[in-house]
């Protein structure tokens, strides 16, 4: 492939990236941010107006995205509001208290930033592994990755450890390829960043250290030996030093970061729960990896995995490895969620591009080898094209009006003010309107007769909440029956989403009043 068309098929798919994460990235603002995003964005507002270093949470720990958003927040409000540049502000809080959407705006263009840069990264490394064709293949499939596609738009940590990770096995081949320490240095650099990003992040340092155990007996040969232990052991000490100054108050506030720990620990969450470590283990392997890439590329990869073990590529095993040890600790804790293999999308799209290298490699024996570039093109295209299909319709839901955001817009004007609603979490965000709105968390957390005391005038279900007990009737079966009985009734009000439009069901129900 000439430089020209790399270069133009690398700019195709930057544009493309951008084109995908930007047009989601309103999602439901301004009326609510996404349930997880004020954990990162506030903690950065109160950073950066009042000066103070301590996040005061380190649940995941999150510097990567708390740390930079605090400072770019300081200056966006010196720039747009004539703020402070390098002193605190306290009309930060103020502003943001006011509109703070601008601000949840602003801290997705950092997530998608760090996805976009992953996609380059990945690029990157498929070229010098194996190359140009891997690159753009591996950066293709990285793209139309559905369930990465719904999580860049998100201000939390996923994209920031994906990218860190992706920088680490980066300096990692160099450092293998050439034992500078420089390469080392900037190795563990990266290692202590996705550290600070997720603290699962950990297993990247299987990589680090399988890397230099496979180049060992060639350094041995070529008198690197000792500069490679040097800079081995020098590239593991700085990874704990950028680790300790990128997440200095995990040490210095260790009680709140052990309650942190604790609380992210837990063992129970609706449709999270219910495994014991085997099944969490089997459930990623066979559930959470294929449906984020789809049973094609999962074809490739297994298919490229089987090649490298027949061709003894080591260092595609251990990307093999790495996957294996990553779902190995992430099944660790009590919860699953299939997002945490977000972080680890680049090493699958790129066992994936290896597998479709192979192919391609078999194929060309039995048929004309000219026509090579084009049977790559045709099986690229072949296994993108489903994942690219279900996240175009990610990004179109992202972009349309939610289900949850039609419900408020009929509540608006069909239900008298003042009027008191309960409604469970994924349901209308009512802020900020002329109502008296109580969100909790999930309807069955109560009895039937709270709802029925005349406390309240409406009350509204989602389908994001009411899905989960049923995908496990027999263990939920008191819950599911507070739903029976809240359908029964009076139904004012229905919001189901299509293909083409994102939310949950949403049912609201008139209450009968005390009286009754």
């Amino acid at each position: 492939m000439s430089q020209r068309s790399l270069r133009l098929f690398s700019i195709t798919l930057i544009f493309l990236g951008w084109t995908l994460y930007l047009w989601g990235i309103q999602r439901e603002l301004p009326y609510e941010p996404f349930i997880d995003e004020p954990i990162f964005v506030e903690r950065a507002i109160h950073m950066a107006a009042t000066g103070d270093p301590n996040p005061h949470w380190f649940g995941n720990p999150g510097s990567t995205t708390i740390y930079p958003l605090a400072a770019i927040y300081r200056f966006w409000f010196a720039a747009t509001e004539a703020g402070a540049w390098l002193s605190p502000d306290p009309r930060l809080s103020t502003a943001f208290a006011a509109d703070s959407s601008i601000y949840y705006l602003v801290g997705r263009l950092l997530t998608i930033a760090y996805g976009l840069l992953t996609g380059a990264l990945t690029f990157a490394l498929g070229k010098r592994a194996a190359g140009a064709r891997v690159g753009l293949l591996a950066a293709l499939f990285l793209i139309f990755y559905p369930t990465l596609a719904w999580h860049t738009t998100v201000v939390r940590t996923d994209t920031s450890a994906m990218f860190f990770v992706a920088l680490a096995l980066w300096f990692c081949w160099k450092a293998a390829d050439e034992p500078r320490l420089a390469h080392f240095v900037l190795a563990g650099g990266a290692m202590g960043l996705a550290l600070s990003s997720r603290y699962l992040m950990v297993s990247i340092y299987f990589v680090y250290l399988v890397f230099f155990l496979l180049q060992l007996p060639q350094w041995r040969r070529n008198g690197r030996f000792s500069r490679a232990i040097w800079g081995f052991c020098i590239g593991g000490l700085v990874s704990a030093l950028i680790f300790a100054l990128s997440s200095p108050f995990f040490f210095f506030d260790f009680e709140t970061a052990w309650q942190n720990l604790l609380a992210e620990a837990r063992s129970s969450h609706v449709g999270a729960d219910g495994k014991n470590y085997l099944e969490r283990l089997f459930w990623y392997l066979t559930s959470a990896i294929p449906a984020s890439i789809y049973n094609g590329q999962s074809f490739a990869l297994l298919l490229g995995v089987a090649w490298s073990f027949w061709q003894r590529q080591w260092r595609a095993l251990a990307l093999a490895g790495f996957v294996l040890v990553y779902v190995a600790i992430i099944s660790i804790p009590a919860l699953h969620w299939q997002r945490w293999t977000i972080q680890i999308s680049p090493v699958l799209a790129l066992l994936a591009a290896f597998g479709v290298e192979r192919m391609v490699t078999i194929l060309t024996r039995w048929i004309d080898a000219r026509l090579n570039v084009a049977v790559t093109l045709f099986l690229g295209i072949a296994l993108v094209a489903q994942p690219a299909y279900t996240t175009g319709k990610v990004v179109v839901k992202l972009r349309s009006t939610s289900t949850r955001i039609e419900a408020r817009h009929w509540i608006e004007a069909n239900v008298p003010p003042q009027s008191r609603i309960i409604g469970e979490l994924y349901t209308a965000p009512l802020q900020n309107t002329p109502f008296v709105f109580v969100s909790q968390p999930v309807l069955p957390e109560r009895p039937l007769d709270f709802y029925l005391s005349g406390e309240f005038d409406f009350v509204m279900t989602s389908s994001e909440i009411s899905n989960r007990f049923a995908a496990d009737p027999e263990r939920y079966a008191a819950q599911l029956e507070l739903y029976a009985q809240l359908s029964e009734l009076p139904l004012l009000q229905e919001f189901v989403p299509d293909a083409w439009q994102g939310g949950p069901s949403i049912r609201i129900f008139r209450l009968p009043k005390g009286e009754e």
